[in-house]
Formats: C-alpha cells, structure tokens, sequence
C-alpha cells in the first residue's frame, strides 16, 4: 500500500482545525503520516493538535514565519510518504478522499496528479456550491488552466515529482502559489480529473485570498510578467483581462460615482462589463440605501 503524506499548514489555524484534523483520522484508507508545519502560531493551534495524541501526527514548528508557500515548500522537505496530499486547517475531506484517490493510482502506474471536484461550505457546514463541472476531465489543458479550479485539499501526486521534475512552490507568493505550480504541472505530468466530491473548502471572511486582494493581483502581476513566454497567449490574456476586472472592482469601490463610472467605460477586458455595471449599482446605489433602511 502506498503511504500518503499529508501536509497541514498552519498559522493561528485553531478555529476550525479540530475538524480538519477528525477529517484525516476518519479515513478509510489508514496507510498516512500527517506533516503539520506550524509557521509560529500565537494561538491554541498546537494544543489542539496535541490533544489528538496520534502517533501519525507529526508537529514542525518553524524556525522563522515565512510566506505560505515556502512554508509549504518546507513541510514537503519533511515527507517519507510515495504520495503527497494537502489539507488547510480550515477545509475538510470526505473520509473515502485518500481511498479513492490511491486506488487510482494502483490502477495506473504512470498517473503521476490526480484532482477532484470539491464543494464550498459555509462557517457553518451549509453547502454553498460545488465548485467543479462534471465534464471539467473533457478540457484541454489550455482551457483547464483558463477556468482554473484545482482545489489545493483535492490533489495528489507522486513524492517523487519532487526530484524527477524538481516540482515544487514558488516561494515569493503567499496567495497564488498552487495556481502557479498546478497549472505548470498539468502541462508536465499525466493527471486525472476525479469526477467525485472528496474535498470541502470552507468559505469564511478571513481566507487568505479574501484578506489579502491586493496582494493577490500584486502577485498576478508579477505571473504575467515571469510566464509570458512560457504559456499561450490565450492564457496571459485570460489572467491579464482577471487584473483588469479586480483593479476596477477596487475602483469602484473606493472612488466617487464619476470615477467609478470611468472605470467601467475604460475598462481594458474584453469580458464581465455586466458583472461591473452591477457591482457600481451595488456600492453606489443600493448599498447606501439599504443602509439607510
């Protein structure tokens, strides 16, 4: 049996990481090692992780904070397992996630990353939407890269990726870091698109993407300018018109009603002017009036 290992990152995770850490022991498939890189949390973080008492359960308490993704970089240097999986302290897995996914890899000895479809939950376990398409595994590369939604807590992949492609996290991002190494490692590696709800991302307002929006197209950025020769133009344009579109919401919100309006008849995309019409009426109009109510 192939031994899973698990990677936990963890700063100041302890609200919701008692049952992200129950969703791992729930497994059916038992053969795993848990790898918790603690990127020195102030909160109850450890103790709870302790209280587990699990001799799977492996603490790493970091040497220095760094950016999420070299923390990641640093948990993975600590694996023994063949493959490699993530969880967030936030999200959860279905408890046949590590089953089915091994059993794909038994089946087929050149499959190298597998990813599955995964819901987004509410603070309070409600299901909010299934992120995925049931024909998502019928995309090109291409388009799978474009309409990107590889959830960090569905993938796996083979330990050994780490040295025979030298596969790892670029270390200067803390937001975009899994859509810069998965989306390169689909164009590499042969993958499969599991068609099956294994994974459980929960939406709350302190997930780093939504926290941080300003760093993400800082980071955004900086990924046109270093992959520009290196993806299709179909691609950059996707990413470019996705800058576009957050620079105007951030536009609209902050600017008077003019201005604003500017960003909306100026905008550089050449797609979601209606999703701007309606965020200007949203923070212009409707907002201010509901909160006269």
């Amino acid at each position: 049996m192939n031994k899973v290992s698990i990677i936990m990152n963890c700063f100041n995770g302890e609200k919701y990481l008692h049952e992200a850490l129950s969703s791992i022991i729930s497994q059916t498939y038992q053969n795993w090692e848990l790898i918790f890189y603690d990127n020195q949390s102030t909160d109850q973080s450890k103790k709870i992780f302790k209280s587990f008492n699990e001799p799977r359960f492996f603490y790493h308490y970091a040497e220095s904070h760094t950016k999420l993704f070299k923390a990641r970089n640093r948990a993975m240097s600590k694996t023994t397992g063949d493959l490699i999986a993530f969880l967030d302290v936030d999200d959860y897995w279905s408890e046949i996630k590590l089953e089915r996914q091994c059993d794909a890899f038994k089946e087929d000895e050149n499959l190298d990353f597998v990813f599955s479809k995964y819901s987004i939950v509410d603070e309070f376990f409600d299901k909010i939407k299934t992120k995925q398409k049931d024909d998502l595994g019928k995309k090109s590369i291409e388009e799978l890269i474009i309409d990107y939604q590889v959830g960090l807590s569905t993938v796996m992949f083979r330990r050994n990726l780490l040295h025979r492609i030298n596969f790892s996290f670029d270390e200067n991002y803390n937001i975009i870091g899994d859509f810069d190494a998965f989306a390169n490692l689909i164009q590499s590696v042969n993958f499969l698109y599991m068609n099956k709800e294994l994974s459980f991302y929960r939406w709350h307002n302190n997930n780093l993407s939504t926290v941080n929006q300003s760093q993400e197209l800082e980071e955004l950025e900086n990924w046109v300018e270093k992959r520009k020769n290196e993806v299709s133009e179909k691609i950059l344009k996707h990413v470019k018109n996705k800058i576009y579109f957050m620079k105007s919401i951030n536009k609209i919100k902050k600017s008077n009603i003019l201005e604003g309006f500017k960003s909306i008849i100026f905008y550089k995309g050449t797609d979601k002017q209606l999703k701007l019409i309606l965020y200007f009426l949203y923070f212009k109009f409707f907002k201010y009036l509901i909160a006269k109510k």
